[in-house]
């Protein structure tokens, strides 16, 4: 009983499917708003219908890019 009560002030449900990109970014802004918005994985040319997953996989990685470190430094070498 103890070990359940501070556990059920996290919420662990941190994964979300979209339909598409016009959802995820719809969603995504209004999570960054209130601060809850960590990453999303937006996966390329995956056909929805399909139960094999291709042999190779390309996707693109979007966060709030208050949460990413600047790469100005890295740049101006």
């Amino acid at each position: 009983m103890y070990i359940l009560f501070p556990v059920q002030c996290f919420n662990f449900d941190k994964f979300i499917g979209y339909n598409d990109t016009d959802e995820l970014m719809s969603d995504g802004l209004f999570m960054i708003d209130r601060d809850l918005f960590w990453a999303a994985v937006e996966f390329n040319d995956m056909d929805p219908s399909t139960v094999t997953m291709p042999t190779k996989v390309t996707y693109k990685i979007r966060m709030d890019k208050n949460k990413v470190d600047s790469t100005k430094r890295i740049r101006d070498r």
